[in-house]
């Protein structure tokens, strides 16, 4: 529907830094791109697919080119709305420590594998930001935060350890957390929990 709708050429079903990179390759080369794992195409009027793409391992992603973007422009535009800040304004930056989710909620978007960055290398590239960018918070997008206790644990552990000044957010679910481990959260920054309610039940 989408591919009849827009006039576009390809979609990728999951995660697409690897498939795309395969189909530029392939159409620079002349070869056929039909097998590429996540990618749709229109053929003969009919929808061809091939399910969802490649995962990316997260330890493969270089962190972002910022130079061309004006930063300061959008870590002050963009302040969390949730927060009551009578300081005035305050820098905010948005980071992903995972991809995916292990739940299957029929109203969510996410569809690729769950799995997280190692300690060390959120460690790094958050203290990349920290002094690049000197976020007063930092909002973590990521699906469920609190999937796995243990690494929640060693995570705020290890921001408390590295001395982040930043304060955070964090999505989780309802019987993900206990009083231990918010208390935990609480003392290596985070402000704010947003909670998915999978279901209403009277």
């Amino acid at each position: 529907l989408a591919l009849g709708k827009t006039g576009a050429d390809f979609a990728i079903g999951g995660e697409g830094e690897v498939p795309l990179l395969k189909l530029v390759n392939c159409l620079q080369r002349g070869d056929d791109f039909s097998a590429i794992p996540g990618l749709f195409f229109l053929r003969n009027g009919r929808v061809i697919g091939t399910g969802l793409g490649e995962p990316m391992p997260l330890e493969s992603i270089p962190m972002p080119n910022w130079n061309d973007f004006p930063m300061d422009y959008y870590m002050y535009a963009a302040p969390p709305p949730w927060a009551s800040w009578d300081t005035g304004p305050r820098r905010s930056f948005t980071w992903l420590l995972s991809r995916g989710c292990p739940m299957k909620c029929n109203f969510c978007a996410s569809g690729c594998e769950p799995r997280h960055k190692t300690i060390a290398q959120s460690v790094t590239e958050l203290q990349e930001i920290a002094d690049r960018f000197r976020p007063d918070y930092v909002i973590f997008a990521d699906n469920l935060f609190t999937r796995n206790r243990e690494y929640t644990i060693e995570l705020c552990e290890a921001f408390l350890a590295n001395g982040f000044r930043f304060e955070f957010s964090a999505a989780a679910r309802a019987d993900s957390v206990d009083p231990q481990l918010l208390g935990l959260m609480r003392r290596a920054g985070c402000r704010a929990i947003f909670y998915g309610l999978e279901c209403a039940n009277n």
